[in-house]
């Protein structure tokens, strides 16, 4: 569907040569939904707008739906443009159109039939969610409203492939879950192709099928989005997936946890700065026929000092022995708090 091969982008600026993008190879498959992630500067904008021929490589080649883009003549990159749709960050409307007249704009320029761009509209605002707005103006919509003006527009020419450039990054979160919702929704009714870009792990995470880690221009990780989770390899990879890890991911480990070993309790242990450094869990498990696992922890420093806390499933054959392990550890100026479910 997709391909990169080999694929190097290098700008000049003040005598100096600038690589955007280096040696990267990719493969997106038809109807699936490919994210590309990496902070700002890894060179994700450059090789989205590669794609419909917006950027050209210095190097390497792009095959899209079997055509080579830099070897297009301008008709033919026109023509293949109208199968790619586009959705922005900040939207891009235009402030003197109605919702209507924005989204049949994509229409007008391929020069459609008036009869049949206001049938097409209507369909859009209604795959949307978007009835009853039709008339409104760009100042008269929320920055959601805005963007599924956007994604209509983006949709309004049956492209085969949908391109979203940080789509969601100027919405808020529960913005964001509606929006992401829906392009889950248009993928799985219109089998379209999705690329989109962000520096949002946790977009990844509720989107995409497979993901591409990008850093100083090149693909360092690519893989689908469990086993990325699950399997980080790269540090970045590492970094990006720490920070995806949401109390929600956290509530449904500690449920599935429960289930799995009913014979197990799962304990919270609060540690104060001068008991962070201790192996408090390793004397235990010394003294005591008991086993620890350890589910989550973290170390956070304040002004007083470090403070941290550790989730673990205890377990052990006799349940009355945890009474006398509770005692130990909370001796050591511990708080212990049992997880219930």
């Amino acid at each position: 569907m997709i391909r990169f091969e080999q694929v190097t982008k290098q700008y000049e600026k003040e005598a100096q040569t600038i690589t955007a993008v280096r040696d990267v190879n990719l493969h997106i498959e038809q109807g699936e939904i490919f994210g590309i992630i990496g902070y700002s500067g890894a060179g994700k904008s450059t090789l989205l707008r590669m794609i419909n021929g917006l950027e050209l490589p210095s190097s390497g080649k792009i095959i899209v739906e079997g055509a080579d883009v830099q070897t297009l003549a301008a008709k033919s990159l026109r023509a293949q443009r109208q199968k790619i749709g586009m959705i922005f960050q900040h939207f891009n409307l235009l402030w003197s159109r109605t919702v209507a007249q924005n989204i049949a704009l994509a229409l007008e320029v391929a020069k459609t039939p008036k009869d049949q761009i206001a049938t097409r509209v209507t369909e859009l605002i209604q795959l949307v969610g978007l009835q009853g707005r039709e008339e409104a103006y760009p100042s008269q919509l929320s920055g959601g409203q805005k963007q599924r003006v956007g994604i209509a527009r983006a949709l309004a020419n049956n492209p085969h492939i949908l391109l979203a450039d940080e789509a969601t990054s100027a919405l808020d979160p529960e913005t964001t879950e509606a929006i992401l919702a829906l392009l889950s929704d248009i993928n799985q009714k219109l089998g379209i192709t999705i690329v989109f870009i962000t520096h949002e792990m946790e977009v990844v995470k509720k989107l995409a099928h497979r993901v591409a880690v990008m850093e100083a221009g090149r693909v360092v990780e690519t893989g689908d989005v469990l086993t990325i989770f699950q399997n980080p390899q790269q540090a970045i990879t590492k970094r990006f997936v720490g920070e995806a890890t949401t109390e929600t991911d956290y509530e449904l480990t500690l449920d599935e946890l429960a289930h799995k070993y009913p014979q197990g309790q799962l304990w919270t242990l609060r540690f104060s700065q001068g008991e962070v450094e201790k192996p408090i869990l390793a004397s235990a498990m010394k003294l005591f026929n008991v086993d620890f696992s350890i589910i989550q922890g973290s170390i956070s420093k304040t002004k007083e000092g470090a403070i941290g806390q550790l989730t673990v499933l205890v377990q052990t054959e006799n349940l009355h022995d945890l009474t006398a392990v509770k005692t130990y550890i909370e001796a050591q100026d511990v708080k212990v708090q049992e997880v219930t479910q």
